[in-house]
Order: C-alpha cells, then structure tokens, then sequence
C-alpha cells in the first residue's frame, strides 16, 4: 500500500468516525438537517459525473440522493405536521421523479433544479433548527 492510498484510507476513516460523533449527539432537527446536506452533496456530484461521462457514478449518486429523500419522506409525521408534512412529501416524490428523469435522460438541468430545491429546504430548516421546541409533560412524568 502507497502512502498515498494509505493517507487516503486514514482521511476516510477520520471522516467516518467524525459523522458518527455528529450523529450520536444530534438532535431531530440536526439529523434532518445532515440528511439535507448529504442530498445537496449527493446531487452535486452526480451532475459532475454527468459532466464528465461517469455513468456508473452518475448513477451511484442519483441512487444515494433518491435514498435520502425516501428516508426523508419516512421521517415525516403527517400527524404533527398536518399540511406541511404532505406539502414536503410531494416535494420529495417530485424531487425523486426528477432525479430519475434526469438520471435517465443525462440532463444536467434536472439535477440543477434537485441541487436548488436541497437548497431551500436546506435554508429553511437551518432557520428552524435553532427554534427551541416545547417540551412534552410525558417525557418528563
């Protein structure tokens, strides 16, 4: 092993063990909000592999961004969120639809409009992450 690839791997793994730190300690609300960022990053780069004719990874990425939005949309609590939650589940099967078309038909402008889209939902729930929530009386009995 090179000690190239060997920088590379021990990069990887401080990596890993740095989101699982993340994780461990985060709230609801930061969870989703790393759920968001992992879309963002995962659209990005399948449209720089549509860019460059990577196919496989083109198509890795599409896989990984639409797995995020299906756990996004399984996160949902219709109950709570009433309207909202149905609002941002046909955003997300929207999204899931336009990445496959994109994916299908290589067309950066689909991607784009997934990458913007990440990006407002992204904005808004950084604007709410913040809000203290109330507390429950049962989790406190």
């Amino acid at each position: 092993m090179s000690a190239r690839s060997a920088a590379a791997r021990a990069l990887g793994e401080y990596r890993r063990v740095e989101v699982h730190s993340k994780v461990a300690g985060a709230s609801p609300e930061a969870l989703i909000g790393f759920l968001l960022e992992g879309l963002e990053t995962a659209v990005k780069r399948a449209a720089r592999h549509l860019e460059r004719r990577e196919t496989a990874a083109k198509g890795e990425q599409c896989g990984r961004a639409i797995a995020i939005l299906e756990g996004l949309k399984d996160a949902l609590n219709h109950e709570a969120g009433g309207q909202v939650a149905h609002n941002l589940e046909r955003l997300y099967e929207y999204m899931i639809r336009r990445l496959l078309s994109a994916n299908a038909a290589n067309e950066g402008k689909g991607f784009g409009e997934v990458a913007a889209l990440t990006a407002e939902i992204r904005a808004g729930w950084r604007a709410i992450e913040g809000v203290p929530r109330p507390i429950e009386t049962n989790a406190l009995v």
